[in-house]
């Protein structure tokens, strides 16, 4: 019957139908093999408009089911090992092998997960928080007797080398979803993998970390390309990868005489997924080294480990990865810091509150992430609703009613933000908070603390197993961090989460029986009393103004306000789209002369030795001021301020920019708009891209929105400005309100410094002192915030992208 309905799909597809009868039929099943994918979106959609859905996704679709009927067909009446067979796919064009390999590797994803909850021994683990590392040095164990974990290994083990094999193609020829859904498996997979100990691997944080946003990486190279007017090798197409393994004898990918572009694309490297890159490091090829190593251009894979990207960190910045799996029910977070070990966490998300005031239909099948997303774009839209309505209030009490309920979605909007944080961190809330890079004076002491106490509470023969276990410093410092923070009123829940994850690493490696509610409670009542001694004993004192977080987000997490969390909410923090990306700008920085020796006032006043980041000179700038003129009371506000700068100021208010005055002025080491959207109305894509414009400040609606494009990587505005080479851009997640967004921005001038430059003055009342010029923009955005009127649906909007940024 499901061979029936797929076929059908199919059909109506190409014959441009009514496709929601048969992918409904098909619906259960599908979900099941291919998560929350495009499908969904199209069988929710009205009657009325499936037609034209069908015709914009008719591509992904038509391939999508024709790919999933030949799985099927692979494993038809049998229970086959689907991943231990990967000739059916290899007949099939280049497009096609690393979706089909992905569907592959779902089908038995799905089988294994049933595997797992029919052992009690596996089961909690489907259910459980998992960090990396847990112990200090890693363990392999074979499977207990008479337990299913002898097939649960081997089918982890031909799981995590089919996904390793679909991941090294997918990066020269699949999409960019097929990518991202391969890695996050086989991430879970390596997760599960290492915390029964039944293999010794490393790089999950870099598996995940490498595979968010392949859409800028490639772009970037291209963009660097056409600015230097390389010539486009179109027919360089690594079928080479496609046609035998990667990194098999033979491979045309890993010879010596192999095309630099060609490698360059056909070599990627995934955590430590590594292909022979011997001959990749002695080429010296001009044309490799501009495609790679460029300033302006991000390697979409690296090939250095993980922790020699943590060494080359400034001490005041940590880096948190966040991305949501491909059923997207759980969160994975990674977590870089300087003299740290790379973090990694595999976190179950739980529903968030309800929304009042705004309606929102409910589906019992709706994943964790859909649910929370469907209910802050039910929030926005309301939002749109009564700035549109809010000129027609005529009387006090109509002008009152219509304040009443935007301070009521503004609540609603905090206590969304406030359960993301409650119910998808949890317990480890403190993976975003930069100040919890603190070690105790001694972390063994520590480490041994806990240790003990969970033994102290097992029966003999798992006594004897768990004293030769040795948990990391992480795994300790993380239940420090959470014990510092029962004064909370979520410290409860948060203490008995963390506790239970200690008792799991036990339990997953044999040495702890299942974690009862009694048995967790007693855990938990003794290390907190151990506990105790560390957390009134002194740390090293860190300013959070300080410190800096940079958060790598997929193209599912950015859409969400991470930088308003209660816990984030009052450190500065930039968003970039890699890992890479990041080591290109640190790179840039390191070749500026040191923020710690800049002279930054007459009194040769000085940054402290622990602040890093790009400088640009506030006296190249070029603005654009209501250019459509119906902005007047932002134009009032802000004309003395940019008609009052130095010559060296230019831009134009009150009317369009030209062409040229755009391509001129985005020369300058700052651009700054006031009006609507992003520009994008009078600055072309082209012009973004080929011209590198330092600094962008766009004040407008959703001027910093990544637009959702189903299975392909979110892009926008912002996106165009950072392949072009921009070291920090400002902008809107959605549409907000003019006086109040006036208020920040005019909060970020002060704040940043650059009302220095300028003998006008900002004509917006503000309740801030005038900054000092001494901050970064990262931070004058999180101090603006507190300016606006509105907490969060204003002041949750505005973010970062880049890295720090200062005035000279």
């Amino acid at each position: 019957g499901a061979h029936k309905a797929y076929a059908r799909a199919v059909r109506v597809v190409e014959g441009g139908e009514d496709v929601r009868g048969p992918l409904l039929d098909a619906t259960p099943r599908l979900q099941r093999i291919l998560g929350q994918s495009v499908l969904r979106d199209v069988v929710s959609s009205d009657v009325e408009t499936i037609v034209p859905a069908v015709m914009r996704e008719d591509i992904a679709i038509r391939q999508q089911l024709t790919t999933l009927l030949s799985v099927l067909a692979d494993d038809t009446n049998n229970n086959t090992d689907v991943v231990g067979d990967a000739e059916p796919a290899a007949g099939r064009s280049m497009d096609q092998r690393p979706m089909h390999q992905l569907l592959q590797c779902s089908v038995a994803f799905a089988d294994l997960q049933r595997l797992l909850s029919l052992d009690p021994a596996f089961e909690p683990i489907l259910r459980s928080s998992l960090m990396f590392p847990s112990l200090r040095v890693a363990r392999t164990q074979r499977p207990r007797k008479g337990s299913s974990g002898a097939r649960v290994r081997d089918q982890l083990l031909a799981l995590s080398t089919q996904l390793t094999d679909a991941i090294r193609i997918a990066v020269s020829v699949g999409s960019s979803h097929v990518v991202h859904e391969a890695s996050h498996m086989l991430a879970l997979v390596r997760a599960m993998l290492t915390a029964f100990g039944f293999a010794q691997l490393s790089g999950v944080e870099r598996i995940v970390d490498d595979c968010r946003n392949v859409t800028v990486a490639r772009e970037v190279v291209d963009a660097r390309r056409r600015r230097d007017r390389e010539p486009v090798a179109l027919g360089v197409w690594p079928e080479d990868v496609v046609r035998q393994n990667p990194g098999s004898q033979g491979s045309k990918v890993n010879s010596p005489t192999a095309s630099p572009v060609l490698r360059a694309r056909g070599a990627p490297v995934l955590g430590d997924l590594t292909l022979d890159t011997d001959d990749l490091e002695a080429d010296s090829g001009e044309e490799f080294q501009r495609a790679v190593d460029g300033d302006h251009v991000v390697r979409m894979w690296e090939t250095e480990p993980t922790d020699s990207f943590s060494s080359e960190l400034p001490p005041s910045w940590i880096v948190c990865g966040l991305s949501i799996d491909q059923a997207r029910n759980m969160l994975i977070v990674t977590r870089y810091a300087r003299d740290h070990e790379p973090l990694t966490l595999c976190l179950p998300m739980r529903h968030v509150c309800a929304c009042e005031h705004v309606s929102i239909d409910t589906c019992e099948s709706r994943s964790v992430f859909d649910d929370a997303h469907d209910k802050l774009r039910a929030i926005i839209r309301e939002s749109d609703c009564t700035m549109k309505t809010g000129g027609a209030c005529a009387t006090e009490r109509e002008k009152r009613a219509w304040w009443e309920h935007r301070a009521a979605l503004d609540k609603q909007m905090g206590v969304l933000v406030e359960s993301v944080e409650d119910e998808w961190l949890g317990a480890f809330r403190h993976v975003l908070d930069p100040t919890a890079n603190v070690s105790v004076p001694d972390v063994r002491e520590l480490c041994t603390s806990v240790e003990q106490c969970m033994v102290a509470g097992l029966s003999k023969s798992f006594a004897t197993k768990a004293r030769t276990m040795e948990l990391s410093p992480e795994l300790c410092l993380a239940v420090q961090c959470v014990a510092r923070r029962r004064s909370a009123a979520h410290a409860e829940s948060d203490w008995l989460d963390v506790c239970a994850l200690v008792w799991d690493v036990y339990f997953f490696q044999g040495a702890a029986p299942a974690g009862t509610d009694e048995a967790l409670t007693e855990f938990a009542d003794r290390l907190c009393q151990v506990m105790a001694e560390f957390v009134d004993a002194e740390t090293e004192q860190v300013d959070g103004g300080s410190m800096h977080v940079v958060l790598v987000l997929d193209k599912h997490t950015q859409q969400i306000p991470w930088e308003s969390l209660p816990t984030l909410r009052k450190y500065p923090a930039s968003r970039v789209p890699s890992l890479a990306f990041l080591r290109s700008r640190m790179a840039s920085m390191r070749s500026h002369k040191p923020m710690s020796a800049l002279s930054l006032n007459p009194k040769s006043l000085t940054l402290a030795a622990n602040v890093h980041g790009d400088r640009v000179d506030g006296s190249h700038l070029f603005y654009v001021l209501n250019p459509e003129g119906d902005l007047l009371r932002t134009q009032a506000g802000f004309e003395e301020f940019v008609r009052g700068g130095p010559s060296t100021w230019h831009g134009c208010v009150g009317r369009r920019p030209t062409h040229a005055e755009v391509e001129h002025g985005l020369q300058a080491d700052v651009f700054v708009y006031f009006g609507h959207g992003g520009a994008e109305a009078y600055v072309a894509r082209s012009c973004v891209r080929a011209q590198k414009c330092t600094v962008a400040l766009l004040m407008g609606c959703s001027s910093g929105r990544l637009e959702w494009a189903g299975e392909f990587d979110a892009l926008g505005t912002a996106t165009d400005y950072m392949v072009g080479g921009s070291m920090a851009v400002v902008g809107n997640l959605w549409d907000v309100g003019d006086k109040d967004i006036d208020r920040f921005a005019a909060c970020v001038v002060a704040e940043w410094g650059l009302n220095k430059y300028s003998t006008g003055e900002v004509k917006i009342k503000q309740d801030v002192d005038q900054g000092r010029g001494r901050v970064s923009l990262s931070e004058a955005v999180c101090k603006a915030r507190n300016a606006c009127r509105m907490k969060y649906l204003t002041g949750a909007a505005p973010v970062v992208y880049g890295v720090p940024v200062y005035l000279q």
